[in-house]
């Protein structure tokens, strides 16, 4: 099981935690709030976005050697729990045909929404 999930506290982290992505030829995370370390080095992060209306939405990236099936698990429904303690009634989750979550994604509760959505972003 992966050691520790911290909340992402500076910069400093966030950089971190992209630069590990990178690494792991993942994205960069859009605005991780919480990262976990297995083996004292980061080894995924999640963003939690209160979308409004009970629902929120959960972006998680998991070291694909680092992270196994088992802690992904773990890591979900600890994600999972926090964000039903925080009051959230539903976790809007988008993951892409490329990701070993994609096939599980029914069994673990979720009904898919949509296909193949781009995200954007733009500086304000």
């Amino acid at each position: 099981m992966f050691n520790k999930l911290l909340i992402v506290d500076s910069d400093d982290i966030v950089n971190k935690i992209a630069i590990a992505a990178k690494e792991d030829n993942h994205e960069v995370p859009i605005s991780p709030n919480f990262y976990c370390t297995k083996d004292g080095e980061i080894s995924g992060s999640v963003s939690i976005v209160n979308l409004g209306n009970g629902m929120c939405m959960v972006s998680i990236w998991a070291h694909s050697k680092k992270i196994s099936a088992r802690d992904s698990l773990d890591f979900l429904n600890i994600i999972e729990n926090f964000c039903r303690m925080s009051g959230f009634r539903h976790i809007y989750m988008p993951c892409c045909e490329t990701s070993p979550y994609f096939n599980y994604m029914a069994k673990l509760g979720f009904a898919e929404t949509s296909k193949a959505t781009k995200y954007f972003i733009k500086p304000l």
